[in-house]
């Protein structure tokens, strides 16, 4: 007789393979750069098809026999004004003419396909970066549109837990229902898409907001936790003078040493999850210009009243750091309010040339677009290979989210292949599945009333904060044996004998010393799990 798991898991899985996409066929990349001529300054666009995906086209064009189209148009098209002072600059529009000849030009090289097409942003690119590019050629070419990650391999994932993290740290004098729609959009929209067998919301924010949000504790995934219910000591920055009150707990010695300035809420966060770790994190919180460019505000403590809290702002090493940390490998950002667009999507895509790692901006201003966010998210942690069509925002992911394809390192040059291979071993740990009576066990515990779901057991949390590190060292090690450390031009395999041979020696000592790593890992989970 059939037990309850296996019937409902027998019927989850049918309907996910009558029910999955196709993988995409072939690929379509926008290349774009910044040319900075004599006489003013200009946006080079060269549009590439191939029946490969886009990431191994852009490592090795030389093998392809199809020539890309290639045109110019002037920045100030873009709404760029040339000297316009200090102050937050305004927002770039892509230009009705540049729609034009892009239409034109993919209809001559692939005709009516409505594949997705891949924008890839070439170091240096200025405020590019932050144009609404997706709301444009969405609309206009009625096909999705995708930003092309540098890191040349897929994050590793947690197959059965999705541990996510949400802050929220909006202005005071933020609308409450509309912050407490934008949350609920964004929580829903993970748990909905989320195919994981084990995935839970942790809903961080400061004591202004706390009893507004406190609701969505009804749901047994989402645990809010309140900024009160903390030790009776408070967290002061890392930058706290050493004669702080007697009340005042000091950040961690290691935070202090890093000056880490959002070290109060790293500590609230490390503190709840109790060693889980995390794989995705989102930001519910303020952004701001600066004078060299755009950055992460964040109050100095959650638990202080409004007349005490100092704004912090938090810059891409300390949000690469605290990412790593956390092992989170997704990291979403959602602007605070509406005005903070512009400063937030600037962030997020400096932050994504920065990791490894699946990055999406969502302003969540709209309900019409609660859709392509949740479609975004079904990408991400669903499984599912349908590209969204985002209208307010952007997602920057690796082509496998797409092509589903086996982890590979072929396009890779020179010894850098063999660090690559290395990295995929262990991300093996990360990925490893709980048995098969687990799973089901904790499949039909999810449906039976009045009986404890029983939660699948998951690699730890320390896992994945070790597999950000080596992604990170790999990504350097990456940049540095490439022709240029920006990456800013695609790396043919013509020329690249001498370079490679040049690098082979730095790069085998790095692969030795990442191995030494990974050999600890592995002693290290195998140990705890025969201990449990």
């Amino acid at each position: 007789m059939l037990d309850l798991g296996s019937v409902v898991n027998g019927v989850t899985t049918l309907w996910n393979a009558l029910s999955k996409d196709e993988p995409a066929a072939g690929s379509t990349v926008l290349s774009v750069r910044l040319l900075l001529r004599s006489d003013k300054p200009y946006v080079g666009l060269e549009l590439s098809t191939s029946e490969l995906p886009p990431d191994v086209l852009s490592v090795s064009p030389a093998d392809e026999p199809g020539k890309p189209v290639t045109w110019e148009v002037p920045l100030e098209a873009f709404g760029a004004v040339e000297g316009s002072g200090f102050g937050a600059p305004a927002p770039l529009e892509v230009p009705a003419m540049l729609v034009s000849d892009l239409r034109y030009c993919l209809e001559r090289l692939e005709g009516a396909s409505r594949r997705p097409l891949w924008l890839r942003l070439i170091r240096p690119y200025g405020l590019l970066g932050s144009a609404a590019w997706e709301r444009t050629l969405c609309g206009e070419l009625q096909r999705p549109t995708l930003r092309l990650p540098d890191f040349p391999e897929r994050p590793a994932e947690r197959t059965d837990a999705l541990e996510n993290a949400v802050v929220v740290d909006p202005p005071p004098d933020t609308d409450e229902s509309v912050l407490k729609t934008r949350v609920r959009t964004l929580i829903e929209s993970v748990l909905e898409a989320s195919s994981r067998s084990r995935t839970r919301v942790h809903v961080f924010t400061r004591r202004r907001w706390y009893p507004s949000l406190s609701l969505f504790d009804a749901d047994s995934r989402v645990t809010v936790y309140d900024p009160d219910q903390r030790p009776e000591r408070e967290w002061a920055p890392a930058d706290a003078d050493a004669d702080a009150p007697p009340n005042v707990l000091r950040a961690a010695r290691s935070d202090r040493a890093t000056q880490l300035r959002s070290a109060a809420w790293a500590t609230w966060i490390a503190g709840a999850l109790d060693g889980r770790g995390l794989d995705a994190l989102h930001l519910v919180c303020r952004s701001k210009w600066t004078d060299s460019g755009a950055c992460l505000v964040l109050s100095n403590s959650p638990a202080m009243e409004e007349d005490e809290i100092t704004l912090r702002e938090i810059g891409y090493e300390e949000l690469e750091l605290l990412a790593i940390r956390s092992g989170a490998w997704s990291v979403t950002f959602v602007p605070a309010t509406v005005a903070q667009s512009h400063p937030m999507a600037c962030v997020a895509d400096g932050f994504a040339q920065r990791r490894a790692g699946a990055v999406l901006f969502h302003s969540l201003c709209e309900a019409q677009e609660d859709a392509s966010f949740g479609a975004a998210c079904r990408l991400l942690f669903g499984g599912t290979s349908r590209a969204p069509r985002l209208t307010q925002g952007f997602l920057y992911c690796h082509p496998d989210f797409i092509y589903q394809r086996a982890p590979a390192s072929s396009g890779i040059p020179g010894d850098t292949a063999g660090l690559f291979r290395f990295l995929a071993e262990n991300a093996k740990l990360v990925a490893a599945r709980a048995p098969l009576k687990e799973r089901l066990l904790s499949t039909a515990t999810r449906f039976v009333p009045l009986v404890k779901t029983r939660e699948v057991t998951a690699p730890p949390g320390w896992l994945g904060a070790a597999q950000r590190f080596l992604e990170a060292a790999a990504f350097d090690e990456v940049r540095r044996s490439a022709s240029d450390l920006l990456l800013s031009r695609p790396t043919s395999k013509t020329g690249q004998t001498d370079k490679t041979n040049r690098q082979d020696e730095k790069t085998k000592a790095a692969i030795d010393i990442l191995t030494e790593i990974q050999g600890v890992l592995k002693n290290h989970a195998k140990t705890n799990k025969e201990e449990s």
